[in-house]
């Protein structure tokens, strides 16, 4: 894994989707450590959800205060 800090080795075991979501299968040396891992791992997807998402939420705020501007023009006309 690129991200991770940790000197571990982490391999990707395989890929299952599951419904709406996908579950990430991972490997690593340390048994003791894979609660870690995995606290570590989500938190890097949820911030790197945040970062990605973050550029599509102010075009959708910024589109959303165009709809309401057009919205009270038209009430107004």
């Amino acid at each position: 894994m690129r991200s991770t800090p940790r000197s571990e080795e982490i391999s990707s075991q395989g890929m299952e989707r599951k419904g709406n979501t996908f579950v990430v299968l991972l490997a690593t040396e340390a048994e003791a450590g894979k609660a870690v891992v995995r606290t570590e791992i989500k938190q890097l997807y949820a911030q790197q959800l945040v970062a990605f998402g973050a550029p599509y939420e102010k075009r959708l705020r910024s589109q959303g205060g165009q709809l309401q501007t057009a919205k009270q023009t038209i009430e107004i006309a």
